[in-house]
C-alpha cells in the first residue's frame, strides 16, 4: 500500500468512523434505559474509548519513530 492509499483511508476514514460512533453512541442511549439512568458513566466510557484507541495509535507512531531515529544515528 503506497502513501496516497494510507493518506485516502485516514482522510475517509476519520470522518465516517465518527459518524458511526456516534451513531453508535445515539443507538445506545435511545434504546438502553441503564444509559440514560447514568449519564455520567456512559459519558466517561464514551470519552475513554475513542481516548484509548486515539492514544494506542500514537504510542505505536511514537514508538516506531524513535526506533527508526535511533537506528539512523547508529549508522
Amino acid at each position: 500500500m503506497n502513501e496516497n492509499d494510507k493518506l485516502t483511508i485516514l482522510l475517509l476514514g476519520i470522518p465516517v468512523g465518527g459518524a458511526l460512533y456516534c451513531a453508535l453512541v445515539l443507538f445506545i442511549l435511545f434504546n438502553v434505559p441503564w444509559a440514560r439512568e447514568h449519564p455520567l458513566v456512559m459519558g466517561a466510557a464514551f470519552v475513554g474509548i475513542p481516548s484509548i484507541f486515539s492514544g494506542s495509535i500514537w504510542l505505536k507512531s511514537s514508538l516506531s519513530a524513535k526506533k527508526q531515529i535511533s537506528k539512523a544515528q547508529e549508522n
